[in-house]
């Protein structure tokens, strides 16, 4: 599915949002969530934050998608993860 770019304003310490698009007369629901991944002690250098993102990812439930990893800063870095559909199998 192609993707448009918009955007959304966004206020500092809310971590999520749900956005209703119409699409051709369709009405379509999307649920993003943003999570800032702060650095930890034992999270000291560039492969050990590496390792530390990839848990914080890995420890998402299955029905959330990744979708960026932002430009983070010495102590954090922002993740964002779209709500998967729910299957229809």
């Amino acid at each position: 599915m192609p993707n448009v770019t918009i955007q959304i304003p966004f206020q500092e310490g809310e971590n999520s949002m749900e956005i209703e698009v119409t699409v051709n007369g369709n009405k379509r629901k999307i649920q993003y969530r943003v999570e800032v991944v702060r650095w930890s002690e034992d999270c000291d250098d560039q492969e050990v934050k590496i390792q530390c993102l990839q848990r914080h990812i890995a420890d998402k439930k299955r029905d959330w998608q990744l979708l960026n990893i932002g430009a983070g800063g010495d102590d954090h870095v922002p993740v964002l993860f779209k709500k998967l559909a729910p299957s229809t199998s």
